[in-house]
């Protein structure tokens, strides 16, 4: 069981790729609140998220549906960055509510 004091002594790290640099800065600041949390990146295209994840090796990754490579293109990315590290915890966000989207999202793991 992890403890307060593990994660403050080892804290989860955090890439976030989105469309907009300044909705995933907004949300880096966020999390840069919490001492057990460092955010490793914040990227807005999938060539700049998979190299981060390979050079920086985060816990965690935070990516938009959309990233600046087109609609959707954070569902490779994801599938891309899970083949890059397979123990890498990745968090889909949509911001679109359409069914088939969301289970794409599921379906890139």
């Amino acid at each position: 069981m992890t403890t307060v004091s593990d994660l403050r002594r080892n804290p989860v790290t955090l890439a976030i790729a989105d469309v907009n640099l300044m909705s995933g800065r907004l949300l880096s600041d966020q999390f840069k609140r919490h001492s057990e949390i460092t955010v490793v990146s914040c990227t807005v295209d999938k060539a700049s998220l998979l190299k981060s994840v390979r050079e920086t090796k985060p816990n965690v990754a935070i990516i938009g549906a959309d990233l600046q490579d087109g609609l959707l293109s954070g569902l490779d990315a994801l599938r891309e960055v899970r083949d890059a590290d397979p123990d890498l915890r990745p968090i889909l966000l949509f911001d679109r509510p359409e069914p088939q989207v969301v289970i794409e999202g599921l379906r890139a793991g």
